[in-house]
């Protein structure tokens, strides 16, 4: 394509852009595709009699404990919840997004099927959850009562926001509902594993819990030389351990219900999905991979044409077409394998 000089820097930048957008669609709608392709040709097992390796699962999400965790801000029982708050704020023309919290718990739950249950171990899992909470708080805004509580116990200062100050919040209550349908597609393993893991993920949070904390960090550093040797980190592991394994001999039955023989976890290749609802509110959570591959092509042909013979963007034309090749040659022998 030729141009004149004074718009040749400006078509390459553009068509640059479509080179670089073009690929990145693409490769994610095959992403999605595959994906799409692993939830409908997976047949769905059964909690007694599911075998060991990828499986797909569907039931009820129950806590592994005798209750479920309330969510952060509603208090609806769950088993899985993430909450994020950002505050927005407008400086002239700019708009600045600080998070203010992200917090998400992941603990491991139980599905249960109409012939038994099995262990989810959630660590590395993609969740889709249901939004519980999803609002924008600006002065004036009429807030719940849970949802004040909430942002007085964090010290979100949305009760002082003025009406010139510029400045709203952004906040979403996500969670996966105990007692509720869930879609599983992922790894099946013994299930014992999960109570060596569970451990030593307690061992873990105490010993965070102990730094964070001044007088018990303290108590971690016996020389008070204000930093922590190997032999006394050593030495505060030892007494997280024993205070775990107390406390588990220690527990009521009730407190510490047995895991069951099998667990739901991540593979060592794919991915692991946990989805509220069923399994077609889990395929159509994958959005529309033709569109986006669709798109992608798209992309790349404008690129192309609106290239200038002999700028820098033609190097990228090829880049591009060799990235969706590599893509799709992937994506074939990925989905030929079943991995």
């Amino acid at each position: 394509m030729t141009t004149q000089p004074n718009n040749r820097e400006t078509l390459t930048a553009i068509a640059g852009f479509f080179l670089l957008l073009g690929p990145a669609l693409y490769l994610y709608g095959w992403r999605a595709l595959r994906r799409r392709w692993m939830i409908n040709a997976m047949p769905t097992s059964k909690a007694r009699s599911v075998a060991m390796g990828l499986a797909e699962l569907k039931g009820k999400a129950r806590p592994l404990g005798p209750q479920a965790r309330p969510s952060p801000i509603l208090g609806v029982p769950s088993v899985w919840t993430r909450v994020v708050v950002e505050e927005h704020k407008k400086d002239g023309k700019n708009e600045n997004t600080r998070r203010l919290i992200d917090r998400e718990v992941r603990e491991p739950f139980i599905l249960e099927d109409d012939t038994g249950r099995v262990a989810v171990l959630p660590a590395g899992a993609e969740i889709r959850g249901v939004t519980l909470t999803n609002m924008t708080i600006s002065h004036g805004t009429g807030l719940p009562d849970e949802v004040q509580k909430f942002c007085d116990m964090e010290g979100i200062p949305v009760r002082t926001l003025g009406m010139w100050s510029g400045i709203h919040y952004t906040l979403k209550e996500d969670a996966v509902l105990a007692d509720a349908d869930i879609y599983l597609l992922g790894e099946a393993a013994p299930g014992r594993e999960s109570v060596a893991d569970g451990r030593r993920r307690s061992v873990a949070n105490r010993l965070k819990a102990w730094l964070k904390d001044p007088v018990k960090k303290a108590g971690v550093d016996t020389n008070k030389d204000g930093i922590i040797q190997q032999d006394e980190w050593d030495a505060a592991q030892a007494r997280a351990q024993d205070e775990v394994l107390m406390e588990g001999l220690d527990a009521p039955e009730e407190a510490a219900p047995a895991m069951p023989p099998v667990a739901i976890r991540k593979p060592g290749t794919g991915f692991f999905l946990i989805s509220s609802g069923t399994e077609k509110e889990a395929l159509a959570a994958q959005g529309s991979p033709g569109v986006l591959i669709t798109l992608g092509l798209c992309s790349v042909a404008l690129g192309i044409y609106l290239t200038p013979s002999g700028s820098w963007a033609g190097w990228l034309y090829w880049a591009a077409v060799l990235a969706m090749l590599f893509g799709s040659f992937l994506g074939g022998i990925r989905s030929f394998l079943g991995s």
